[in-house]
């Protein structure tokens, strides 16, 4: 394990619990056929649909100082219970989750680190995409109460803020959606005011992922840490 990295690096980017500070305007609207699609009918049918998702991704973040940290790469996805996470820059390190694992594979601490999911998991930038499938609609109403919002930069976007609040570690979520229904940008703010922002760009979905995409390549003499 080098003790001496240069890097304090967070655990988890994609699947920490985060608090949004949006706000809302409207709750979600019935739908009806012959209007234009609303961000909250856009995203039940992103979610409904989605089986499987391949993109790149920005992530901004505000570090401990400050400072403006921006982390680039990759995300595969397949319903329904795998997903990789692959930062690029300004480091390597992979973040995978398999059933109800969840591992973060760091090359220059040369460690592992394993974690079981609980429930709170759902409650996640990750979960959310988890929830997609024919019952996406039915967990997001029971989980979330689900708002529209202004449309910006040229998505729609919805808010949901959980039903269960703190009690159950329920975070809350701005989404932006193309008028295509794929999910482009995730936006969350965590107790402290800190705002973080997801974007995706050329996003594929609905193709076959080898379950070989999900099984991580890790050298001989990397420390495993299991919590």
């Amino acid at each position: 394990m080098n003790v001496n990295s240069p890097l304090v690096k967070p655990i988890c980017f994609f699947c920490a619990i985060l608090v949004t500070g949006g706000v809302a305007i409207s709750k979600e609207e019935s739908g009806n056929p012959g209007l234009k699609k609303t961000g909250s009918s856009l995203l039940f049918e992103a979610l409904t649909k989605t089986e499987s998702m391949r993109a790149n991704f920005e992530h901004e973040q505000i570090s401990n100082s400050g400072k403006l940290v921006v982390f680039k790469g990759s995300i595969v996805f397949r319903r329904p219970d795998r997903l990789k996470w692959q930062v690029k820059e300004p480091y390597n390190q992979l973040q995978l989750v398999r059933g109800n694992q969840f591992l973060v594979y760091d090359p220059d601490l040369e460690q592992v680190i394993v974690k079981k999911l609980d429930s709170n998991f759902l409650s996640t930038p990750a979960g959310l995409l988890f929830a997609s499938g024919p019952e996406a609609r039915n967990f997001l109403k029971e989980r979330y109460e689900i708002y529209e919002a202004p449309n910006k930069d040229s998505l729609k976007w919805v808010l949901a803020l959980p039903r269960f609040g703190d009690k159950e570690g329920g975070s809350a979520l701005e989404v932006g959606l193309s008028d295509k229904a794929k999910i482009e940008r995730l936006v969350t703010t965590d107790i402290f005011g800190k705002s973080s922002t997801i974007r995706f760009s050329n996003v594929s979905t609905n193709f076959l992922v080898k379950d070989s995409e999900f099984i991580p390549v890790i050298p001989e003499g990397v420390e495993y840490i299991e919590n």
